[in-house]
């Protein structure tokens, strides 16, 4: 998981503050570790939002990450799973 946070302010002052707080915030949305079960975690399904994003173009969009990306390391935002 990656979260990024951008605070701007003017005072210099307020600095340490932000800092602190910006570190209790991380430290509250931080996910818990996983405890070990010797079992691959499991592969998320399919992303259907990208079949709907890409509607009649997904098929194609399938065959062109199999040429691409058949990896699928590019599986961010709209994950296209590729054609097999």
């Amino acid at each position: 998981m990656y979260i990024s946070i951008s605070v701007r302010w003017d005072n210099e002052d307020f600095t340490s503050q932000a800092s602190t707080e910006a570190k209790k915030l991380v430290e509250a949305i931080k996910p818990s570790p996983a405890k070990p079960s010797g079992a691959p975690p499991p592969k998320p399904g399919p992303f259907d939002g990208a079949r709907k994003g890409f509607g009649p173009n997904y098929e194609r969009m399938r065959q062109v990450k199999k040429k691409y990306d058949p990896l699928n390391k590019f599986d961010k935002f709209a994950p296209v799973e590729p054609a097999e």
